[in-house]
Order: structure tokens, then sequence, then C-alpha cells
């Protein structure tokens, strides 16, 4: 969800719906899959790379 503050200078800020929010448990998934495999993406990164 936007919000926009009328001054000088704009300011917008963001928060999350309910809908939205309803989602956090799947990235908290992903976010974790991503921590835990980490090294190995670098490592494959490192090694395409250098082909």
């Amino acid at each position: 969800m936007r919000h926009y503050f009328p001054e000088m200078p704009p300011r917008v800020e963001y928060e999350l719906s309910e809908m939205s929010a309803s989602m956090l448990p799947a990235l908290e998934g992903f976010t974790s899959w991503i921590r835990i495999h980490w090294p190995q993406i670098e490592e494959n990164r490192r090694a395409f790379d250098k082909e």
C-alpha cells in the first residue's frame, strides 16, 4: 500500500497489504534456501565467469 504525503519535499511511505503480507511465509522459505545455498551459488558464478 502506498501513502503519499503532500509535503515539501513530497514524501511517500509503503506498507504491505494484508494480501501481500500473506506471502511472507513463502518468502521466508525461499530466503532460507538462499542462505543455505549461497556459498554454492557464489562458487558456481565464479566457475561460470572463468569460462
